[in-house]
């Protein structure tokens, strides 16, 4: 299903009886989309009325609408089809009564996220303005301080993307423990094969070779145990390890960390897909990024903490680590205009940060709704002999970046995914290649093993949606599209 916003019009607002009847129905809804254009809100002359408006703008069940010229047009403009001006209570009832036909379901779906935050937006971005402030402003010190607290570290330090903030990372490493800001090729650093590219070419940019052990089949995360074989079979070799959390899912990082203490290796965690994700060891919880040397968050927009763009951080609780990458991401400058080091442009920008602090606030919630959406996946897939589900391991709290289910080959996989979209559901394959049969690692990486985990389930892995504004309708017609593409080939 495609959500619809509605627009309250001048007509509607101005009367005291239209209002007190919307009100009661918005108290009675579910809808977080209903919304006032700036110009009608801006000249109401009633008193009355504006107090009631405010109190549902607080209470988050109305927002303004910032048109530019003339709220109506601009609005179905914006959101389209779905775009709907409601002019009287009847209209408004009928459209929360109704049974609504199902649109697209989209993997990813920016417009909504927008019509929620449009309004404090706005705000932000006129504050970065007026201050012009752009590059490492008062914006971005506050995030950092902000999101060190949230993941319980001492610093957070902003770059322009999760690539970078793996990057620079293992860079402030190798200036630490080697003096150089670069490892060199003899240097070997695990991960796993089955993750974004970024993860392995961070690894070859930052002078080293990446070694690919194989996963975890349940999991789809680094397997300790194939690490574990791995060190004991390269040994002093081997000089760190990154682990990365798929899909939002906690690798095991107790054994990794045991591992990586008893053989003195460095870890550096990618959490670009598990932003406030969690480790879980008996009554401990641990937010994932707080827990190796150094670890790396991506803001893409899709992620659970997404920017409107690129942009990463960097989580330490290493003093000397948090001092180099912040000389690093500015050009390798200790002071301005003398370079020390080899060094990035890679600083989080003023606005991306006013942004992501607003969205950061809510983060929790929308990793509950993710949940949730997790479990009305579980609770409308019927076919679950034929459609394997994404677990969740003691260990983790997981926040479910994706949503990720198993078929039982590539061809059904394939089939199944062209279905979807005949019927307007998108979906998306991570990753129908591994890193490990990648050309650009052919001559720059190591395979241990045979990887048969990562390079079967590349082939059987299907996302489907998954973000935090989709609607318990929209899951439940995914899954009854599931459901009946597998009726259909019984």
């Amino acid at each position: 299903m495609s959500e619809e916003f509605f627009l309250i019009s001048h007509e509607m607002i101005s009367k005291e009886e239209a209002l007190s009847k919307f009100e009661n129905l918005m108290n009675n809804s579910d809808e977080k989309f209903i919304f006032i254009g700036r110009f009608t809100y801006k000249f109401l002359k009633d008193e009355k009325l504006k107090i009631k408006i405010d109190k549902l703008i607080r209470e988050g069940k109305v927002r303004i609408f910032p048109s530019i010229e003339d709220d109506e047009t601009d609005f179905v403009k914006f959101f389209g089809e779905r775009g709907k001006i409601i002019k009287d209570t009847k209209s408004l009832e009928t459209y929360h009564k109704a049974e609504r036909k199902i649109g697209r379901v989209p993997m990813l779906d920016p417009k909504r996220e927008f019509a929620f935050f449009c309004s404090e937006f706005e705000k932000k971005i006129n504050q970065v303005f007026s201050s012009g402030k752009f590059i490492l402003g008062e914006e971005v010190k506050k995030f950092e301080e902000e999101f060190a607290k949230y993941l319980g570290v001492k610093y957070v330090i902003g770059v322009a993307s999760g690539t970078d903030a793996l990057l620079l990372s293992l860079c402030a490493i190798a200036l630490k423990t080697k003096k150089e800001e670069f490892f060199s090729k003899e240097d070997i650093i695990i991960t796993t094969p089955f993750t974004f590219v970024a993860t392995g070419e961070a690894i070859i940019r930052a002078g080293a070779t990446p070694i690919f052990v194989d996963i975890d089949e349940n999991d789809f995360c680094i397997a300790p145990d194939e690490i574990e074989n791995c060190v004991k079979k390269f040994g002093k070799k081997i000089v760190g390890i990154v682990p990365v959390h798929l899909f939002g899912h906690s690798a095991k990082m107790d054994d990794i960390m045991e591992i990586a203490e008893k053989n003195g290796l460095f870890v550096v965690e990618d959490v670009a897909q598990a932003g406030g994700g969690e480790f879980i060891k008996k009554d401990e919880r641990r937010k994932l990024g707080s827990i190796g040397d150094a670890s790396a968050f991506s803001f893409f927009p899709s992620k659970n903490l997404g920017g409107f763009g690129d942009g990463g951080a960097i989580a330490t609780n290493d003093d000397k680590i948090a001092e180099l990458v912040k000389i690093l991401r500015n050009h390798g400058c200790i002071e301005k205009y003398n370079a020390h080091f080899i060094g990035y442009n890679s600083r989080l920008d003023s606005i991306q940060s006013a942004l992501l602090l607003e969205k950061l606030n809510l983060l929790d919630e929308f990793n509950r709704k993710r949940r949730n959406i997790a479990e009305w996946y579980r609770k409308y897939i019927k076919v679950k002999d034929r459609v394997k589900l994404p677990i969740e391991k003691e260990y983790s709290f997981h926040v479910y970046h994706q949503f990720s289910v198993l078929l039982e080959n590539e061809s059904e996989r394939d089939k199944l995914r062209k279905f979807l979209e005949e019927n307007g559901v998108e979906s998306a394959v991570y990753y129908p290649k591994p890193l490990c049969d990648m050309k650009v690692f052919e001559k720059r990486a190591i395979n241990f093993g045979n990887l048969k985990n990562a390079r079967e389930i590349s082939k059987k892995i299907l996302s489907i949606p998954c973000h935090h504004f989709l609607k318990e309708n929209e899951v439940k017609y995914v899954s009854e599209c599931i459901n009946e593409f597998f009726h259909q080939n019984t």
